[in-house]
């Protein structure tokens, strides 16, 4: 039961940084796509990829680990080749990348 309440513990904590003293801790950005979503006005608006981890990436474009990393180092470190040069990427993850992420390609 103690293995049980520890693991409980650890699940819970990455919860921790949404509270703030007031309420929930939204940024803008997410402000602003619940007001796009609710009022029906359009999509959510895109990102931009230098600022984003590789769990961002696997999460909006549905990608294994492996792709998600190597777009990451791409946007954070590989700026000078072109996104079609990235490991494992295909046509249809660059339409989804230029569909959620500013692209300046």
């Amino acid at each position: 039961m103690t293995d049980e309440v520890r693991k409980l513990n650890r699940n819970i904590e990455q919860f921790t940084s949404i509270g703030g003293n007031t309420g929930l801790d939204l940024s803008v950005t997410t402000l602003r796509n619940l007001k796009n979503i609710i009022s029906g006005n359009g999509g959510l608006e895109k990102l931009d990829p230098h600022y984003c981890g590789y769990r961002t990436f696997q999460e909006v474009l549905n990608i294994d680990v492996h792709l998600a990393h190597n777009l990451e180092m791409h946007f954070n470190y590989s700026q000078d080749k072109k996104l079609e040069d990235v490991e494992d990427i295909t046509s249809e993850i660059i339409v989804e990348i230029k569909k959620h992420f500013y692209i300046n390609e």
